[in-house]
């Protein structure tokens, strides 16, 4: 078979991951999705390794899997957003 000159940067430009995704999605050496639900700097999770470890313990696809951690982030960020708007324009 010949060796394809796709890779996992093109796949991950093909989907937009960098634009919908960062900082809580990626694409590891593998190929495989990861979830970083803490975002930049927390601990990331192997998607594939996730479902075949849930697929372990008898659950079957399709499965909806949360994040809770990625909520939380967000809103931090956004809460992070707003003091540095009402201090930088001294709205207090």
């Amino acid at each position: 078979m010949p060796k394809s000159d796709w890779s996992i940067g093109d796949s991950s430009h093909l989907f937009g991951l960098e634009k919908w995704g960062s900082p809580y999605f990626s694409i590891n050496d593998l190929g495989h999705i990861t979830i970083s639900p803490q975002g930049e700097g927390g601990s990331t999770i192997d998607l594939v390794e996730l479902v075949h470890g849930l697929e372990g313990r008898n659950l079957e696809l399709p499965l909806l899997i949360r994040f809770d951690d990625i909520l939380e982030d967000r809103l931090s960020r956004l809460h992070e957003a707003f003091a540095s708007a009402i201090e930088h324009y001294e709205y207090m």
